[in-house]
């Protein structure tokens, strides 16, 4: 998980170092209410710069409040209300601030950083993440990767060009969290359907 992680966090630098990010940096984004430079500064600080924070806080000595990457954004999902949500478009926009070569260089930074230490950090350390809940490492670091996977793929979308590469892996373990989150959330029979019946991409089960 952590060389995967890294591995990604890599393409994430790769793909908002590219130029035309730069020339769209004050345009809307296919998300609600934030340009392409928010966009960025939520994808470089959601999904790199904190994992750096939690990492140089006190490590918590449990009890682990969530078990699984899924379990946890599950939870987030039910919890944030419309105040969170503005506020997280917030911060991105306050990155935004810092311009394309300023959240590059932060990026970069952060994941040198992260680079020296990450694999060196034990097997069973734990991490208080969002509101103080406590999640082992590896966990919370599945739940960043998929924060990579699905903001590149919505950068990708507000650029109308063609989606960066994920690192090897990275996807399959993106859609398995995912359809997990969709389990918890929504019950087996709901994902059951969804996967085997209802979605574009469904498996066609005669």
């Amino acid at each position: 998980m952590r060389a995967t992680f890294l591995s990604n966090s890599h393409v994430v630098l790769n793909a908002i170092s590219d130029a035309r990010i730069a020339d769209a940096w004050n345009t809307p984004s296919t998300l609600e209410d934030q340009t392409i430079g928010s966009l960025v500064g939520h994808l470089a600080r959601g999904s790199v710069w904190v994992v750096n924070e939690y990492l140089n806080a006190s490590a918590p000595t449990g009890p682990v409040d969530y078990e699984s990457a899924s379990a946890y954004f599950a939870d987030v999902a039910n919890s944030l209300t419309a105040q969170d949500h503005e506020a997280i478009r917030n911060r991105g926009a306050e990155i935004a601030t810092m311009g394309h070569a300023g959240v590059i260089n932060e990026l970069t930074q952060r994941l040198n950083e992260l680079s020296g230490i990450l694999l060196n950090e034990p097997q069973e350390r734990l991490l208080s993440v969002f509101a103080g809940r406590v999640m082992r490492l590896d966990d919370y670091l599945l739940t960043r990767l998929v924060e990579q996977v699905v903001h590149l793929d919505d950068l990708a979308r507000s650029l109308a060009v063609d989606p960066w590469s994920y690192a090897s892996g990275a996807a399959a373990l993106v859609i398995e969290c995912g359809a997990d989150i969709g389990r918890i959330r929504s019950g087996e029979l709901a994902m059951v359907r969804t996967l085997f019946r209802d979605g574009e991409a469904c498996l066609p089960v005669l």
